[in-house]
């Protein structure tokens, strides 16, 4: 799940306050929550698992914030893993097909 989060505030601070939130709560009724209790015009993407736990979206190929994810759950750049698919057609991490 893609949430964003107000760039003025501790990213952990937000996400103590939404993991007390019951599992299974919609995406928008949790990003709604977020905008009334830290309201900001500056955002950033976070992506989160369903547990609200953050997930690691370091691309592997050039050690930046990534925005592609894979089936297998890895995240990587689109230009990163489009050159990674000219030689080979498995994750780079975990070799999953692709």
């Amino acid at each position: 799940m893609i949430l964003w989060f107000p760039a003025n505030k501790s990213k952990d601070i937000v996400l103590n306050y939404i993991q007390s939130f019951a599992k299974g709560t919609f995406a928008q009724i949790v990003q709604d929550r977020i905008h009334s209790r830290f309201p900001s015009f500056i955002q950033k993407k976070v992506y989160l698992d369903a547990d609200f736990q953050e997930i690691d979206t370091l691309c592997s190929i050039c050690y930046e914030n990534g925005d592609y994810q894979l089936k297998c759950g890895h995240f990587f750049h689109a230009h990163c893993i489009a050159k990674w698919r000219e030689r080979s057609r498995s994750c780079p991490l975990c070799r999953a097909a692709l």
